[in-house]
């Protein structure tokens, strides 16, 4: 056989080769690859980073996305993980805020919710049971009485054989560390009116007619 054609076929017989080899593969080992390849796909979609804007009231809060620091709000064009799970702002007389992330998020705004107020609250006579918006919260004395710290609250001291005591309460406006109950049925204490005094005409008079 002439040199040129067997270098010509032994050319075209090696990729027919190649394919045999492939094509003996058992299916398991095809089945591999494939999910391999669509894992690989699937993690550079989940770690690609996405750009996030964090907008709070007020602003100035720290922001943690699954646990990393990343800015103070108002954040702008925050590069985090496609496939971010867990939103947390922090901010000083704030509660910590969470909120999970979805893969469409690209803006969020949120509004922080005060830390309540903790305040002491006693009662002369002590006892008294203690609400807070209607809510039973505990009877005096009380060290430690939490109180929303958003808005203004209606404060009630309520005990037997007394009358209520009642306030409206804010951060501006804290409650009296004690309150002095009123006995049912007690008349209220006047203040003595002072005798008036007379007019000068009148004082002149009197001294003329020695009264």
């Amino acid at each position: 056989m002439d040199s040129t054609v067997t270098a010509s076929l032994a050319s075209a017989l090696v990729p027919v080769a190649r394919r045999d080899r492939w094509a003996g593969l058992p299916r398991w080992a095809w089945a591999a690859g494939g999910a391999l390849g669509l894992a690989l796909v699937l993690g550079l979609a989940f770690l690609w980073p996405r750009s996030l804007q964090v907008e709070s009231t007020p602003a100035g809060a720290k922001v943690f996305v699954d646990g990393r620091e990343v800015g103070t709000t108002p954040l702008q064009g925050a590069r985090v993980p496609r496939g971010a799970q867990l939103l947390r702002l922090e901010k000083p007389g704030f509660q910590a805020l969470e909120r999970g992330l979805r893969p469409e998020d690209r803006r969020l705004a949120l509004d922080l919710v005060p830390e309540p107020m903790a305040v002491s609250l006693d009662s002369d006579p002590q006892g008294a049971e203690v609400f807070v918006n209607g809510v039973l919260r505990g009877v005096t004395p009380l060290e430690d009485l939490q109180i929303p710290g958003e808005g203004s609250h209606r404060l009630q001291v309520r005990k037997a054989g007394f009358e209520p005591w009642s306030a409206t309460v804010s951060r501006a406006h804290r409650p009296p560390a004690k309150v002095a109950l009123r006995r049912a049925g007690e008349p209220r204490k006047h203040r003595a009116e002072e005798p008036r005094k007379p007019g000068f005409f009148r004082g002149l008079w009197d001294k003329v007619t020695g009264k």
